[in-house]
């Protein structure tokens, strides 16, 4: 998949903007100028929410009633034109009529993030990591989002159940025999990806001859510990299940992310997000149209050449940066 250009009206300080795109483009420009806005509206338009913490309602420009975002998309022979406008509710369009299937549209229009706001695998939130894996799961396998989301339903009618005074504990037992059936689906999907991405990132550190930084993902869940369900109905609180999956950086089984630079940090979250990427893309023959924000920031010149070498590989990739004057990209715009 390629966007071939992008227009914004009305979204954050890009009042009315149009950039042509290409396989690889530098945006470059001062603090506040707009840059990762941009990339911002690539991730609203295919992923149809922001990669920050925030409604969609805050995107649009102040003193102003709606944004639009268009692009023209490219996948293989077919062009498309492709719309999301937000005014009180979004509305995300392709040649004109409105997507009936959300979940479909996502699915069919991948979209790959790294921002200093969305750190993906190491953020501070154990939730936000899990969700960075399910989503890449999602793309490799579209069934997984319900899965997720009827294990979410489930959780809340049990925590409903803790919160009366009297807790019926045979239909706690109905929903934890459901929650142990997708806990062990979901898990299983989650053990397969990881297993395969550290695979990748054990090949990529060896290229990259950092010998002290054999790093790999340490995935660690309860689901197999059933007595948890047993305590639960009297601490009402749910103990088990794979929303306390935990997810670390780790080197020779210890836990290493809370002492590694920043820019091993940023290393490990680099290749880990390539390695996902490359996993989905050789699994259904496609390429991810991939957005990194503040690329080179923290990351020596033999970093970022390596990294940048392995995304501009076959995909579309949008960066943003300060300068350009460390590496050469096809084509650089300026955000003045």
């Amino acid at each position: 998949m390629y966007a071939s250009n992008l227009k914004l009206i009305n979204l954050r300080n890009h009042t009315n903007s149009f950039y042509e795109l290409s396989n690889e483009t530098l945006f470059i420009g001062e603090n506040g100028s707009g840059k990762t806005t941009i990339l911002e509206a690539i991730y609203i338009l295919f992923g149809l929410r922001s990669f920050k913490k925030q409604p969609l309602s805050s995107a649009v420009t102040f003193n102003e009633e709606f944004f639009r975002i268009e692009s023209e998309i490219k996948n293989g022979s077919l062009t498309s034109d492709a719309v999301c406008l937000f005014k009180n509710k979004r509305i995300t369009m392709v040649n004109g009529e409105d997507i009936e299937d959300i979940a479909d549209y996502v699915y069919n229009h991948p979209v790959a993030c790294y921002t200093p706001e969305m750190l993906g695998i190491l953020s501070k939130d154990q939730q936000d990591r899990r969700n960075f894996i399910d989503r890449f799961i999602f793309y490799y396998d579209k069934e997984h989002i319900y899965d997720v989301k009827h294990y979410n339903r489930l959780l809340s009618q049990k925590q409903a159940e803790f919160d009366k005074e009297t807790s019926d504990f045979i239909y706690l037992d109905v929903l934890n025999e459901k929650i142990v059936y997708l806990s062990n689906k979901i898990s299983s999907k989650r053990v397969k990806i990881i297993d395969e991405v550290n695979k990748n990132l054990k090949e990529l550190y060896n290229s990259l001859d950092f010998t002290m930084e054999n790093v790999f993902i340490n995935y660690s869940s309860n689901i197999s510990d059933t007595s948890l369900l047993n305590k639960e109905k009297f601490m009402k609180k749910s103990l088990y299940g794979v929303h306390r999956d935990k997810i670390e950086m780790c080197l020779d089984e210890k836990i290493i992310e809370k002492f590694s630079s920043t820019g091993q940090k940023k290393t490990f979250i680099l290749l880990s997000l390539y390695s996902f990427i490359k996993i989905i893309e050789e699994s259904r023959k496609i390429s991810i149209i991939t957005l990194l924000d503040d690329f080179e920031a923290a990351l020596d010149k033999k970093r970022a050449e390596f990294i940048k070498n392995i995304f501009s590989n076959n995909r579309q990739v949008l960066y943003t940066g300060v300068d350009n004057t460390r590496l050469n990209f096809e084509n650089v715009i300026n955000i003045k």
